[in-house]
């Protein structure tokens, strides 16, 4: 299992919802930071109803 599907297990995602990346970067006073993109599949369509 690598570790995007850990996270998208761990964030509990579903489809259209998808772990794009993962990484950690540097932070304020050198402390790591872990930043975790969030995708969605390109052929999905969102709709909203009737709410704007």
């Amino acid at each position: 299992m690598s570790n995007l599907e850990i996270f998208q297990l761990t964030l509990n995602l579903s489809s259209p919802w998808s772990v794009g990346s993962a990484e950690f970067l540097e932070g304020d006073n050198g402390k790591q930071e872990l930043d975790i993109r969030i995708d969605f599949s390109r052929e999905y369509v969102f709709d909203n109803g009737d709410k704007l």
